[in-house]
């Protein structure tokens, strides 16, 4: 039994008009063959360069431009035989391994600066955040902070052997004493309105410098922020055995990475889903650790001198 094909085509080399209409009827078999081949053809892969061009290309990073100031273990200076090296440290680590990525970001960090100059040169800089900043009422009015910090702080006084204060409780124990501190840094709420005297020292090694005053008898006290900077701080200067460390009450704070006030709400938005995700899967503890490690493994155990004028100041910064 003869079945008619359901493929057609013209005959080779037929002539123009009504008869070159007419069907070629192909038979069963050869009919089954051309099938064949079309679904052989249809079924082979594609080629490397239709992949090539069918696979969306991958979207350019945005930079963001991060200024900062070397605070160990969170920001650690480059080496000093490579000084133009990117910063490490905790909190370097964690944004460019652990919050970058997840962003989709590429980041620029920018400085070492002072405290005081970073914050007064942000804008003339051109940055895009800060690496790490404590939170307060008047920085609200320049920066964006995200609605996480990413490491709460216990802060401390750094005393000499021979001070009589062995512990604080209260705000009156420190009356009338004079305490070393970095200018424009943050300061915790327990000092308002108190009868403690600040040293401010200004200059890329003002903390060290305070600690120097420390050592000469210049300042009773200094206050850090973060004690885990003060244990750097001592151990690294060779002032273990002289100085000794008490806890503070109440003078707990965070540390964001503040963003300029005009970045684009996206840019804020994924940062805190980014950090959020983050800290489901790092302790930022094991990575503050991890840099105390590094920094103390690596730093000379010595007190040099430093040469910084104490007079240096930076412009306030503009709150």
């Amino acid at each position: 039994m003869r079945y008619p094909s359901l493929l057609r085509c013209k005959p080779p080399n037929s002539p123009r008009g009504p008869a070159a209409a007419s069907p070629v009827l192909l038979s069963p078999r050869h009919s089954f063959a051309v099938l064949c081949v079309a679904l052989i053809f249809l079924a082979m892969p594609p080629s490397v360069s239709s992949l090539a061009a069918q696979e969306p290309q991958p979207t350019q990073k945005a930079v963001l431009r991060i200024g900062y100031a070397v605070l160990p273990p969170h920001v650690l200076p480059a080496p000093a035989d490579n000084p133009q090296a990117p910063p490490s440290g905790a909190a370097v680590d964690f944004f460019l391994n652990h919050i970058a990525p997840r962003m989709n970001v590429q980041p620029e960090f920018v400085g070492p600066f002072p405290l005081a100059r970073l914050l007064y040169d942000f804008d003339r800089r051109q940055l895009d955040a800060v690496i790490m900043l404590i939170r307060s009422p008047e920085r609200e009015k320049r920066f964006a902070f995200p609605s996480l910090p990413f490491w709460k702080m216990s802060g401390a006084l750094a005393l000499r052997n021979e001070h009589p204060l062995l512990s604080v409780h209260s705000l009156t124990q420190l009356e009338g004493m004079r305490i070393g501190y970095t200018r424009d840094a943050w300061l915790p709420a327990f000092f308002t309105n108190s009868s403690v005297h600040f040293d401010f020292a200004s200059g890329p090694d003002a903390s060290l410098l305070s600690l120097q005053k420390l050592a000469n008898g210049r300042v009773d006290a200094v206050f850090g922020p973060d004690r885990c900077w003060l244990e750097c701080a001592l151990i690294t200067r060779g002032l273990t055995d002289s100085v000794r460390l008490v806890d503070l009450p109440d003078s707990s704070g965070a540390l964001y990475t503040a963003f300029r006030k005009s970045i684009p709400r996206s840019i804020l938005a994924s940062y805190e889903s980014a950090l959020q995700e983050a800290q489901g899967h790092v302790n930022y503890a094991d990575l503050k650790d991890r840099a105390m490690e590094q920094f103390l493994g690596t730093t000379p155990k010595v007190y040099p001198h430093v040469h910084h004028a104490e007079t240096e100041s930076a412009p306030p910064a503009q709150n």
